[in-house]
């Protein structure tokens, strides 16, 4: 396909839903509320965690991976590179299990024992 014909094969308008994260309304405060008691709620903090573990393994293990694959060899062959590189992609590997299992076992409890975490007495 040729640039000339991707080019007019493109929407001519753009939708204005699109635009939506960019507006300062009142609705942004509403979000801000949402997402406030959506890191309060107790069964979003191993997600969180999960979310947050896994954006490291992406920015440091993906590219290096990368990188060997590029190469050949490991870059830069260093023992303490290859230490570091072993540890966290071990380490994020066998964290990430963890807390999907411990997140599986709290959805269940959430779901089906929901009146264990009543605090009501």
């Amino acid at each position: 396909m040729s640039v000339s014909t991707y080019a007019n094969s493109t929407p001519s308008t753009i939708d204005y839903k699109s635009f939506r994260v960019f507006d300062n309304s009142e609705d942004t405060s509403d979000c801000n509320i949402q997402i406030r008691t959506l890191r309060q709620a107790l069964h979003n903090h191993v997600i969180a965690l999960l979310l947050f573990i896994n954006s490291i393994v992406q920015l440091t293990t993906i590219p290096w991976i990368l990188n060997y694959y590029r190469l050949e060899h490991v870059w830069p062959q260093k023992p303490t590179f290859c230490l570091t590189w072993t540890f966290i992609d071990e380490a994020l590997y066998i964290t990430t299990t963890l807390l999907f299992a411990w997140a599986t076992i709290e959805r269940h409890i959430l779901i089906f024992y929901d009146r264990l975490l009543s605090t009501k007495y």
